[in-house]
């Protein structure tokens, strides 16, 4: 039954923690022997797999092949993104939104309508999407959707660098970044940022701030 439950939590909800804190719980289970040495084996390899590259398991370079399905998914930005970096090129529009769930197409989805709007600028680079993606992003922040919110700007931002997009585009989104960050550092307490800070996606937004400020 842990281990049931662990594998499910540990494929989708790792990048809440850092792996050395899931390896030190999985220890500390087995010292005070809530779980058996055959257990405490299989949670470590669970540990190891999804932990390969010490983001997510859904956000992993490993799973990049998946998003050329024809079908977008939340994943989709960041997929692109290690895509790009493994490929040194960008797959066809088509591979990537061919038939696609008609939620992505509605504002009033939580989340899957920016999804889809950054996907599109990332394999088209249109800039007329900026300040619809910019405009959607700050309706969801507004609302009080963060994570999906952090998600999904991030991947932006760092592609919109990546592709040499003016600085004048992208100051109001480093401003909303540090004013997202600024409300976790308000409302979290001091366990709760210590995970928020060992995430990929926190990581990331660092470095793209310090690209940003160099330009």
């Amino acid at each position: 039954e842990v281990l049931r439950h662990y594998e499910r939590v540990a494929k989708y909800f790792p990048e809440v923690f850092s792996k050395e804190e899931c390896l030190q719980d999985v220890r500390k289970l087995r010292a005070d022997g809530t779980i058996s040495e055959e257990v405490f084996r299989k949670m470590n390899e669970f540990t190891e797999q999804f932990y390969e590259y010490n983001i997510c398991f859904r956000w992993s370079p490993g799973r990049v092949d998946e998003i050329i399905s024809g079908a977008l998914k939340l994943e989709t930005p960041m997929m692109l993104l290690h895509y790009l970096k493994m490929n040194k090129r960008l797959p066809h529009v088509n591979d990537v939104m061919g038939q696609i769930d008609g939620r992505f197409f509605n504002p009033e989805c939580t989340g899957d309508f920016l999804v889809y709007k950054v996907t599109k600028f990332m394999l088209t680079k249109e800039k007329t999407l900026i300040d619809t993606i910019f405009e959607y992003s700050r309706k969801l922040h507004i609302a009080g959707y963060v994570m999906i919110n952090i998600y999904t700007i991030i991947p932006f931002m760092e592609f919109a660098l990546m592709v040499n997009t003016p600085k004048h585009y992208l100051t109001r989104f480093i401003d909303l970044y540090e004013e997202i960050k600024n409300y976790l550092y308000e409302y979290m307490d001091d366990t709760q940022l210590k995970l928020f800070e060992s995430t990929y996606f926190f990581r990331r937004g660092k470095k793209i701030i310090e690209f940003y400020n160099k330009m």
